[in-house]
């Protein structure tokens, strides 16, 4: 759909690199898959990363 609106608005189709394309799909996979409690677990563990690395290597 937002090819068309700037092959419409520039005459040029607008072709995405496939990093982008990749990137989308991922995040549309994320976001698919979305869970509040995974997302609470993920969030704990990275607090308790951070605290470790501040505690170990920040004296």
């Amino acid at each position: 759909m937002e090819n068309n609106y700037v092959k419409l608005s520039t005459g040029i189709i607008n072709k995405r690199k496939p990093v982008y394309v990749r990137f989308e799909e991922q995040l549309s996979q994320l976001v698919d898959s979305y869970n509040q409690e995974k997302l609470i677990d993920y969030l704990k563990i990275f607090l308790f990363v951070e605290n470790y690395v501040e505690t170990f290597f920040f004296v």
